[in-house]
């Protein structure tokens, strides 16, 4: 039997298989929707490089 193709994107680098969820007011989120819309990335990739710079 030949093995089932997994449907969807390949994994480009480690996957990212863990789900955040967190609480934030609504100046909080401005500030970072702000940062997403000038550097063109999304929440999560803003909040990943955010971390990296911290360490």
């Amino acid at each position: 039997m030949s093995e089932k193709k997994k449907m969807g994107r390949p994994v480009v680098g480690q996957p990212k298989d863990i789900r955040l969820t967190i609480r934030i007011d609504k100046e909080t989120l401005d500030k970072l929707n702000s940062i997403c819309e000038q550097k063109k990335i999304s929440q999560s990739e803003c909040i990943r490089q955010l971390i990296s710079k911290a360490k």
